[in-house]
C-alpha cells in the first residue's frame, strides 16, 4: 500500500520490538518461547547438507552421519549450535547426534555456498537457499535420507490488546508470501 512506510532491518542480534519501536520482526528458529510476544508461524524451512560433485567424486563415501568426520564441513555459524549435527533416518527413525569440529567457517550463507561450490568441503545450508544449484547439479544433497531439524520461521509482535491495521494487513501479506515462495512449506492453518 503507498501510504505504508516500511523500513526493513536486517540484523541478527535480538531486538526489543517495544524499545526499538518496530511492528514486525522476523525470525527463524527451532522454537520461539516468549511470552511478550505473539507468535505468527509463517513457514517450515528445512535443513541440507550440500557438496560439489567434484568434492565428492574426490572424498571417501558418505553413507552414514558418521562418515562426516572424514571431510570439510563448512558450517554457517549463525545456525545455533552450528557444530552439532542431530540426524533423524526418515525410514528407520534412527537417530544420531554428532558434534563436529571445523578448519573453516562463515557466518555468511553465501560465503558457505562459494565455498560448497569450489568444491571445498560440505555445508548445512537452508533448502530455500540452495534450491537453484540443485536443481541445476551444481550442488548435490548429501545423506538425503536422513534429516536435519527444520526450523520455523515466525512474524513476531509484541503483545497488546489490539493490533493497528496496518500490521492485521502486513502479517496476511508475509503468510500469503511465504505460503507461496520454494523451499518453505506453508505453516497456514496452525495457529
Amino acid at each position: 500500500h503507498k501510504s505504508l512506510a516500511i523500513h526493513f532491518e536486517a540484523d541478527h542480534r535480538y531486538i526489543d520490538l517495544i524499545e526499538e519501536r518496530i511492528d514486525i520482526a522476523i525470525r527463524m528458529s527451532l522454537n520461539i518461547d516468549d511470552q511478550q510476544l505473539t507468535v505468527v508461524p509463517l513457514a517450515r524451512v528445512d535443513q541440507i547438507l550440500v557438496a560439489s560433485p567434484s568434492y565428492l567424486n574426490q572424498s571417501a563415501c558418505i553413507t552414514r552421519p558418521e562418515d562426516l568426520r572424514q571431510h570439510e564441513l563448512l558450517p554457517v555459524t549463525l545456525m545455533q549450535n552450528y557444530h552439532h549435527f542431530s540426524f533423524q533416518h526418515v525410514l528407520s527413525g534412527e537417530v544420531v547426534n554428532l558434534d563436529m569440529k571445523t578448519r573453516l567457517a562463515s557466518n555468511n550463507v553465501f560465503v558457505a555456498k562459494s565455498l560448497c561450490l569450489q568444491g571445498l568441503g560440505i555445508s548445512r545450508i537452508l533448502y530455500m537457499d540452495i534450491q537453484k544449484e540443485l536443481a541445476n547439479g551444481s550442488l548435490v544433497e548429501v545423506l538425503p535420507d536422513w534429516q536435519l531439524p527444520a526450523y520455523s520461521l515466525h512474524a513476531l509482535t509484541s503483545k497488546r490488546e489490539q493490533y493497528p491495521m496496518k500490521v492485521h494487513r502486513c502479517l496476511d501479506a508475509l503468510k500469503q508470501y511465504f505460503a507461496q515462495l520454494p523451499g518453505g512449506r506453508s505453516l497456514q492453518g496452525i495457529a
